[in-house]
């Protein structure tokens, strides 16, 4: 369970170290991201970047989208397994971008480490399970 003001590590090659959430949609009161959920997180440390343009950095203080790809809580399988990680994981979603088929984008090119299948996001981001390195299936 991730509340706000949690600081996160990021699991993609955007430049990006740490984000810190800010605020978790979904209703009004104050709530917890779970996995596959979509907060609003504030960048925190953002290693240098000399060979991106200027224009599509990502700086530190800057607000982004993210996905929660991994949580120290268990994620529960219809048949009673469950998997946990013992660190909590995002990965980020590009700021400006119009409305594209397949979802929306991906801030970096890799994901770094596994991601738990779940139907309902690969629906929404496709491209995320084929940029991870390793996959984790029920």
């Amino acid at each position: 369970m991730l509340f706000t003001e949690s600081k996160i590590k990021v699991a993609d090659n955007s430049g990006v170290v740490f984000v810190k959430i800010v605020k978790v949609f979904g209703s009004a009161k104050p709530r917890y991201a779970r996995y596959t959920d979509i907060p609003l997180v504030s960048t925190r440390m953002v290693k240098a970047k000399h060979s991106v343009k200027a224009s599509k950095q990502i700086l530190k203080g800057q607000l982004h989208k993210a996905i929660v790809i991994r949580t120290k809580k268990p994620v529960f399988f219809p048949d009673s397994s469950s998997v946990k990680f013992f660190s909590n994981s995002v990965v980020m979603i590009k700021k400006a971008q119009p409305r594209t088929f397949g979802g929306p984008k991906l801030a970096g090119t890799r994901v770094i480490g596994p991601v738990v299948y779940n139907r309902a996001l690969k629906k929404k981001f496709p491209k995320l399970f084929s940029l991870c390195s390793s996959v984790i299936y029920q």
